[in-house]
């Protein structure tokens, strides 16, 4: 490696390679950035990989890594992102941390490491607050005056030191019992309250079903049966639709979801085009009052990539949503309809899952063929990094899956070229 004393971006990550980190990678005087994640690298970190002074980015994570993390570490000024986590790295974590002051993201996670953090750590400005997800045992704490060699002393210390305890122990017991005290009272009320909204309820649901009973029955179910178009803006002409399930018929069924069936109608005097879909009856809303109330809230919701709600009808037997029609076809006949692949498809002998597809594909170097050609033009150099973030986002473990304020992060990064990248960093 030799050769290429001129490196600046060393990306080696999701390979096989089964050897040590080579000492020698210190030595690239003009190495910002070392990726070496998901290998099968072993032994320790070199305590010279920071020997040139301009690495900005080091990421060892997901390999077999052993022994502590070097003391030297903190010689590494330049660095901004330094991520360790899935190794078997054991020890303490060096102070030396603390004089990485450009740091801005850390990952220690899933090792074997011991001991307390170090508190010259909390100094660091630039370091991202975030989660610990430490995967360590307790900390070890010392008494500094265990091995002095001064017994004169010692006991005198422990009875102090016991008094001490006794004291705490006991300011903690009072204020345990306060805790439990309160928290009972807490949940006492809890228990009253409840139970009296519940009495509460129950009185109101036999006045209601009083009231009904003293109406008539006929007037109820002849205002239910009947129903009513309801059209939000008053412009609109039904052009004296009673029953607009009457336009439903198969001819003009144009999809069906879980939730009911979109039938295209003309509508009004001038021969308006809306959609209508037929929801699936339930029980879930009996009334039309609730019915009202719920949908007109959806009807106040405007936005230029959503479908306006411009009405409805009910009855016990039938609900009706009227919308505006989108006369360019749906989003699934978008993505899919073309050549650009399902996330899962069904073959006679074989089941191909997208994203595994997708691995293979960059596993043989065949990167541009996972691209939509009708997209057009597109820099190829992007390719590549999305890919791999987008595998990411589809890991079958949810907590190696970036969240999107991390993702935009990413996207923002791939779209800078290449030779303005490190001034971000």
């Amino acid at each position: 490696m030799g050769l290429f004393a001129n490196m600046k971006y060393l990306n080696l990550s999701g390979n096989n390679l089964y050897s040590r980190i080579p000492p020698e990678l210190g030595l690239f005087q003009n190495l910002t950035v070392l990726d070496l994640r998901s290998n099968t690298l072993y032994g320790a970190i070199p305590g010279d990989i920071c020997e040139s002074g301009s690495l900005a980015i080091l990421q060892l994570d997901d390999n077999s890594l052993t022994g502590p993390i070097p003391e030297e570490i903190g010689n590494c000024s330049s660095l901004y992102l330094l991520s360790l986590s899935h190794n078997n790295l054991s020890g303490s974590i060096p102070k030396s941390m603390s004089n990485l002051s450009n740091l801005k993201i850390l990952k220690l996670e899933f090792n074997e490491l011991s001991g307390e953090i170090p508190k010259e750590l909390g100094m660091l400005e630039n370091l991202l607050a975030g989660p610990c997800k430490m995967n360590v045992p307790k900390p070890l704490v010392l008494d500094p005056d265990a091995y002095n060699g001064q017994m004169g002393g010692q006991r005198q210390r422990n009875e102090s030191s016991n008094s001490t305890r006794f004291h705490r122990h006991m300011f903690l017991s009072v204020s345990s019992i306060v805790a439990i005290s309160a928290a009972i009272l807490i949940v006492s009320g809890v228990i009253v309250i409840s139970l009296l909204n519940v009495s509460a309820r129950r009185r109101l649901a036999f006045v209601e079903t009083a009231l009904e009973s003293m109406c008539s029955s006929s007037t109820k179910s002849g205002s239910l049966t009947t129903g009513k178009l309801i059209l939000f803006d008053s412009k609109l002409s039904p052009n004296a639709i009673d029953n607009p399930e009457e336009l439903l018929n198969k001819a003009a069924e144009i999809g069906e979801g879980v939730f009911g069936t979109v039938y295209k109608v003309p509508f009004g005097a001038q021969g308006r085009i809306v959609a209508i879909k037929k929801l699936v009856t339930t029980n879930i809303i009996q009334y039309p009052d609730d019915f009202d109330r719920e949908v007109r809230v959806l009807g106040k919701a405007r936005h230029p990539n959503l479908i306006s709600l411009e009405g409805y009808y009910w009855t016990p037997q039938s609900q009706l949503l009227v919308t505006e029609y989108a006369p360019n076809g749906n989003l699934q006949a978008k993505l899919h309809e073309r050549l650009g692949r399902r996330p899962v498809e069904y073959g006679e002998d074989n089941v191909v899952i997208l994203s595994d597809h997708v691995r293979v594909l960059l596993e043989q170097g065949n990167v541009l063929e996972c691209v939509d050609l009708s997209m057009g033009d597109f820099p190829e150099d992007e390719v590549l990094p999305v890919l791999k973030l987008a595998l990411v986002c589809t890991s079958q473990i949810p907590s190696s899956r970036p969240s999107m304020a991390e993702v935009v992060q990413i996207l923002q990064v791939i779209k800078t070229p290449v030779p303005q990248r490190m001034e971000i960093f």
